[in-house]
């Protein structure tokens, strides 16, 4: 039943994301269309059904739909009338995950040909049929249609209503016995014309999957919001999902709860788009063996850019109020640690972040060259993003455990006066460099003896380490800490703490007041 899933969630997110879209095409969009189709081959089963007064329904001359591709059939009517000849759309699942517009694309394309005829306003009746592959097809038996109805009035304002109905099927042994209970989905769009202020508005019941003794899946009760530009990319976006849950069965599953999240895009007057976001998982909870484990307690992370003064700063900031570390052999225990982390990017170039967005706005997800091509126009805008002397600093790092604390600070910033060129002596003459971090000694030395545990572990095939193997471990660990005190990378802070502090400045490192010969050995 993998396919099975596969298909499932290709059918949510057509049906859930995309489907309506197709209402706010423009009146020009048929020349475009025509312009951009490729030349038919003269052997090949078109993809549309011929025109006709009565419905067409695929016969046996249709190549059975592959494994590989997501296939479906539109049937519209307009204003009551009959029914439309039925239109086959058939795309790659391979080019929906790298290029999703081209899900969009290709509605729009099928739609236009059909609303250039039709004056406004307008009512449309469309329903939605599945075409599965043979194997699908057997286990997804009757799956039902999905149903839209768009009313766009005079002036193009329009919206549309999805209903994709509730479904429930027990597999059979022959075909990998499960369950697959999908609990429908209901979704509003609306729009003006030249799909300008597009909004999405999307609630799915909830969805669980079970391959008995292999694969159990469940998504609670969700909902997804969202706005698009005119090339359907997010401008705006937020979605909440209480529950997700997957693994082999009841008694071994990953289960996430409580998960939001919030997107918004700004775009500035010359079109540089800059991304704010909002994230929280309430829980996460692994059941292994029967026994629940409790991950993670309220993680969030929000993200904010800011430009100003034509540059850019963007922060991130992170925290986990509980996170549970594995078990290692030494003590035997799981560590439970909380954790905040800020970290912020300061003084980039606006205009440079602008020319590298468009080229990659340029650029397929798929092609080879990309990473080569991005690279290049990095390298192009280099002495504009040196000259703003760019910084990357861990504002804020805080790691609390019952071992002991962990914290600092770390900042890399390049002069921009003196970065005149990538040259390898010019850069080092213009870093700059500073770090400041105290940890609890018991920590240190804990973490220390757990890294050397893990790797015996994998030496000795997860076999249980004996008492001499650990106290060795604890020796080595107390010889490498008076290692690092006797070179003073480590001082003692006299609270209980290990400090280290340094500073990259001028090609010189100073850790502890003691400046250390460059390079290191």
């Amino acid at each position: 039943m993998n396919k099975v899933v596969q298909l499932t969630a290709a059918s949510l997110f057509v049906t859930g994301m995309s489907l309506p879209l197709w209402a706010a095409v423009p009146d020009a969009a048929k020349s475009d269309t025509e312009n951009s189709a490729p030349q038919s081959d003269k052997n090949a089963v078109p993809d549309v059904a011929p025109q006709s007064k009565k419905p067409v329904v695929p016969n046996s001359q249709v190549s059975t739909p592959s494994q590989d591709v997501l296939r479906f059939t539109l049937q519209h009517r307009f204003n009551g009338s009959d029914p439309l000849p039925i239109d086959t759309i058939e795309i790659p699942f391979d080019k929906i995950a790298d290029q999703p517009h081209i899900l969009l694309k290709a509605l729009k394309d099928n739609f236009s040909k059909h609303l250039e005829k039709q004056k406004k306003p307008v009512q449309i009746d469309t329903v939605l049929k599945w075409l599965l592959p043979e194997q699908a097809s057997k286990v997804l038996v009757n799956l039902p249609n999905v149903s839209i109805k768009t009313n766009i009035g005079s002036n193009g304002a329009g919206e549309s209503d999805l209903v994709f109905p509730a479904y429930r099927r027990e597999v059979p042994e022959s075909l990998g016995k499960g369950l697959i209970d999908w609990k429908g989905l209901d979704g509003k769009f609306t729009f003006i014309d030249k799909f300008d202020n597009l909004t999405v508005a999307i609630n799915i019941a909830g969805l669980m999957l079970n391959e008995e003794g292999k694969f159990i899946a469940e998504l609670g009760k969700s909902s997804f919001n969202g706005a698009f530009d005119t090339n359907f990319e997010l401008t705006r976006m937020a979605l909440n999902f209480p529950l997700i849950k997957a693994g082999e069965n009841a008694d071994n599953l990953l289960s996430l709860k409580d998960i939001i999240a919030s997107f918004t895009v700004e775009e500035s007057p010359k079109g540089l788009k800059l991304g704010n976001f909002d994230a929280k998982v309430g829980h996460v909870n692994l059941t292994e063996k029967g026994s629940k484990i409790g991950l993670i307690n309220n993680f969030a992370v929000i993200g904010k850019a800011k430009e100003q003064n034509a540059v850019v700063d963007y922060s991130l900031e992170s925290k986990i109020d509980k996170l549970i570390l594995p078990k290692n052999m030494t003590s035997g225990e799981s560590l439970e640690i909380s954790y905040v982390g800020n970290l912020a990017f300061r003084n980039l170039d606006a205009s440079a972040l602008l020319e590298l967005q468009k080229t990659g706005r340029t650029l397929k997800k798929d092609d080879p060259m990309m990473q080569m091509v991005i690279l290049g126009k990095l390298m192009e805008m280099s002495p504009k993003l040196m000259a703003k002397s760019p910084e990357i600093a861990l504002t804020q790092l805080t790691v609390k455990t019952p071992k002991g604390n962990l914290q600092g600070n770390v900042s890399i910033k390049l002069d921009g006066k003196k970065a005149t060129s990538l040259d390898q002596s010019v850069l080092l003459s213009a870093l700059l460099g500073q770090v400041d971090f105290s940890i609890g000694k018991d920590l240190l030395k804990q973490a220390m003896i757990s890294q050397a545990d893990y790797t015996m572990q994998g030496i000795a095939k997860d076999k249980k380490l004996t008492k001499e193997q650990l106290d060795n471990l604890k020796s080595e660990a107390d010889k490498k800490i008076k290692k690092f005190l006797a070179l003073k990378w480590l001082v003692d802070g006299g609270d209980g703490n290990y400090k280290l502090v340094a500073e990259f400045k001028d090609k010189k490192l100073t850790v502890n007041g003691q400046v250390i010969p460059l390079p290191l050995p």
